[in-house]
């Protein structure tokens, strides 16, 4: 175990707890993905083409969207509360909020233009 403690000196962090809570996070991520892609073969399946086609092109909407989200300022926003950067955290979240807005802009905007399209 002497190695172990060598490695975690010089990455600065501990390991042992990295280990003990990764299968969580790899279990999660591993369920979801096999989620997503059993519904898209569902979906592939049983829907008519042209709302499979529909359904497809909402989520890359969507996904598109998910730009505004802000992409790892979750992760930014714990280091610097972590580093005593309070008043940064105000303004991050600020930020992420601007950013779910938009997104739900979005998601209304393509919901209503699908809606106006079939009729």
């Amino acid at each position: 175990m002497r190695w172990i403690n060598t490695i975690e000196r010089h990455l600065e962090t501990d390991l042992s707890y990295i280990t003990k809570n990764a299968p969580w996070l790899i279990a999660g991520s591993t369920l979801g993905t096999l989620v997503s892609i059993a519904l898209s073969v569902v979906y592939a399946r049983y829907l008519p083409t042209t709302y499979y086609g529909t359904y497809r092109y909402i989520l890359s909407i969507v996904g598109t969207a998910g730009i505004l989200a802000f992409p790892g300022m979750g992760y930014a926003i714990t280091r610097a509360v972590a580093k005593g950067e309070e008043g940064s955290f105000v303004a991050m979240s600020r930020l992420l909020f601007l950013g779910a807005c938009g997104i739900a802009l979005v998601c209304v905007g393509s919901g209503i233009w699908f809606l106006t399209q079939e009729s």
